[in-house]
């Protein structure tokens, strides 16, 4: 998911779990809400608290190494789960520019694709931690995904604890027919939907339009980067996506 990465800022989650809390916001209101928390991202230059490492015990006795980025006062939460030839760790710099503007975030590393004991505790365990901390606002939690693994463990999670998951971010991955068919009915559940044309396991593309198009809530967005390559008489055209060396830099 290296090309999403890129473009991808902390602010869209941002925006998204706030949103959830001003259902009847104008559109006026929201793009400059959306302003305001972009631009409060951009400003959290100054040095961010680094977070707190943390064990979880899942009920089949696994142990799962997290950190916690605490917030500096009660607000929503915020679980985010990396891909799968990552680690928390890649999470760091989104979780701190969340937490600087009021976003208590959770990563924690997995351990499933490697070492399958009971499936899904381990995930259970992260939302629970992250519910159960007294400045998170357990009415207002999102879960926020990267690749393959990390996509299809949020969409799962998300269904899972459907009452209790608020917005969904699912970044260059894919899932399986039931947790599409979760989206197709969770009508009333947030997403945004980001990839790139120069990701890095191709067709992830492919698999998030669908995810994308699956997805039933009308508050869904789609935030897909386009290559853009300059042809021999410099005139701009799409990228054959994958290929885009072959027109010259994007």
């Amino acid at each position: 998911m290296i090309g999403a990465t890129n473009f991808f800022s902390a602010g869209t989650i941002v925006i998204l779990v706030h949103l959830i809390r001003n259902e009847h916001m104008s559109l006026n209101r929201i793009f400059s809400f959306a302003v305001t928390i972009f631009a409060a991202t951009q400003l959290a230059a100054q040095p961010a608290k680094s977070g707190r490492t943390v064990d979880v015990k899942s009920e089949d006795g696994t142990v799962l190494k997290g950190t916690y980025f605490a917030a500096t006062k009660p607000g929503p939460g915020v679980l985010l789960f990396h891909q799968s030839n990552r680690t928390r760790k890649s999470w760091d710099d989104v979780a701190k520019q969340l937490a600087a503007v009021g976003i208590n975030t959770f990563t924690v590393d997995l351990r499933r694709y490697r070492e399958i004991k009971e499936r899904w505790a381990a995930e259970d365990a992260a939302f629970e931690f992250l519910a159960s901390q007294p400045a998170v606002n357990r009415d207002i939690i999102g879960i926020g995904g990267a690749g393959a693994l990390g996509v299809d463990i949020s969409v799962e999670t998300a269904r899972r604890h459907a009452n209790r998951v608020k917005s969904l971010v699912l970044i260059s991955g894919e899932t399986l027919r039931p947790q599409l068919q979760f989206l197709h009915e969770a009508s009333q559940l947030p997403g945004l939907f980001v990839f790139s044309d120069d990701d890095e396991y191709p067709p992830e593309q492919e698999a998030m339009q669908l995810l994308y198009d699956t997805s039933s809530s009308p508050s869904k967005k789609l935030n897909h980067r386009q290559l853009v390559c300059n042809d021999l008489n410099q005139n701009a055209r799409p990228c054959p996506s994958r290929s885009f060396g072959l027109c010259g830099n994007p």
